[in-house]
């Protein structure tokens, strides 16, 4: 029986292959012909992803708004108590 060994790649060969990764990294495709890849299901998935963002835009604008009711309740508080201080204030002298 003989062993088989592979060959363990070179420091050249995975210059070699990471140099062509990168080259063919940045070859722009052609759509040509195939523009009509994005199926319907390609365009389905486009569109529940553009509704999941606008849902999460519409959460998050809630929630801001609540925040902004939260701090105008706040201040309006904080606007009458110190009213109440200086009512207060002014009548003790």
């Amino acid at each position: 029986m003989a062993d088989t060994m592979l060959a363990k790649p070179t420091a050249e060969f995975e210059t070699d292959f990471i140099r062509e990764a990168r080259e063919a990294s940045q070859v722009s495709l052609i759509a040509g012909d195939f523009s009509s890849a994005t199926s319907e299901g390609g365009s389905a998935a486009v569109c529940l992803r553009e509704l999941k963002l606008k849902e999460k835009r519409a959460e998050r604008e809630k929630r801001q708004a609540e925040r902004e009711e939260r701090k105008a309740a706040r201040e309006a508080q904080n606007g009458r108590r110190l009213g109440r201080l200086k009512k207060e204030g002014s009548s003790g002298r």
